[in-house]
């Protein structure tokens, strides 16, 4: 309410008051929280709506992402690759309205590569262990090119014939990571 006055002088007596009420609003605030990404592995991180009010903003998780997450707070860990959709909301105050806005976290998969031990023709036996690592730790599979030269089972190489084969080491991915680039060997058998 605004009172308005004048208390007169020496000429005039003082006017009547007058009132006015003055309603003002709440106004809707700004929050900004913009859809981002990341990629499978990545360290922890921090994230971080912006508003105009003073309401301090909450985070949540909500249904219906393909990934996984763990929030603790503003702190991220990435669980799964896929997409995690966030809430960011903040509480009525003095001057503002309450207000929350929805973002997508697109969590990519990661990329991996595979180291293929040097392969050598076994002397004194027809077998011999295939060894391959995927930087991901996922297991690695292999396949020759030529079944007449060489057999492989259980990552066990048999040498069953003369000639050219070449050796494939493989891993197709998963949830979290892509397929990596296959690796390849050539044997000549004698």
């Amino acid at each position: 309410t605004i009172l308005a006055k004048q208390n007169g002088n020496d000429n005039y007596n003082p006017a009547e008051s007058v009132l006015q009420t003055l309603e003002i609003a709440k106004e809707i605030p700004e929050l900004v929280f913009e859809d981002f990404t990341k990629t499978y592995g990545d360290a922890d991180f921090t994230i971080e709506a912006t508003t105009n009010s003073s309401a301090a903003i909450e985070y949540s998780i909500v249904t219906g992402g393909t990934g996984e997450i763990t929030l603790t707070g503003t702190m991220v860990s990435i669980v799964k690759a896929g997409t995690v959709l966030l809430k960011a909301s903040i509480e009525e105050d003095a001057n503002y309205k309450a207000a929350e806005v929805t973002t997508v976290l697109t969590i990519a998969k990661a990329d991996q590569t595979i180291t293929f031990n040097t392969l050598t023709v076994p002397t004194g036996g027809d077998t011999f262990n295939l060894e391959a690592t995927a930087s991901s730790g996922l297991p690695v599979s292999f396949e020759s090119s030529n079944t007449s030269v060489i057999t492989i089972t259980n990552n066990v190489a048999t040498i069953v014939g003369a000639g050219t084969s070449t050796i494939l080491a493989k891993q197709n991915g998963n949830d979290n990571y892509n397929p990596a680039e296959s690796v390849l060997q050539t044997l000549e058998i004698a």
